[in-house]
């Protein structure tokens, strides 16, 4: 995308690492408009979502792609551990279609693509004992507006 000229919005809570992949895709010839957020946090995804459009005019894509990865076994994980997971790899992407789908249903276009990890799908049994919810692939305008 970077190398056709694409202009990207960027996100991620680590702002040295949100920097440095800015300069990177913008070497490659995409323009980037990128802001530190906490995609666990509704306010900060919509006024990063409404910043973006302020900034490019509009969204055609969005790709949902935060995650973590527990590095214990669940049993060893506190209530806040599996609170921050489900946070992350689950009420993010909640949050993102959210605050995307009301631009991408006024200018009446728009993708929205959810990402998930292999651990996401088949975990490993040392990590977790369950799978997580499937989010993955295209979410489709009929499951966001037109009931």
């Amino acid at each position: 995308m970077a190398e056709e000229g694409c202009r990207l919005l960027l996100c991620d809570i680590n702002e040295e690492k949100l920097k440095k992949a800015a300069i990177q895709l913008e070497g490659k010839g995409a323009k980037v408009f990128s802001k530190p957020v906490n995609v666990t946090n509704e306010a900060q995804v919509e006024s990063f979502i409404n910043a973006g459009c302020k900034h490019f005019g509009e969204i055609n894509v969005w790709i949902n792609n935060a995650g973590i990865y527990p590095q214990k076994a669940l049993i060893e994980m506190s209530s806040s551990e599996w609170d921050q997971l489900f946070n992350v790899n689950l009420k993010s992407v909640f949050l993102c279609i959210k605050a995307v789908s009301k631009p991408m249903k006024n200018q009446n276009s728009g993708v929205i693509i959810n990402a998930a990890s292999f651990a996401g799908i088949i975990p490993p049994a040392e990590s977790f004992v369950f799978k997580m919810p499937s989010y993955r692939g295209k979410t489709n305008k009929g499951e966001l507006w037109d009931y």
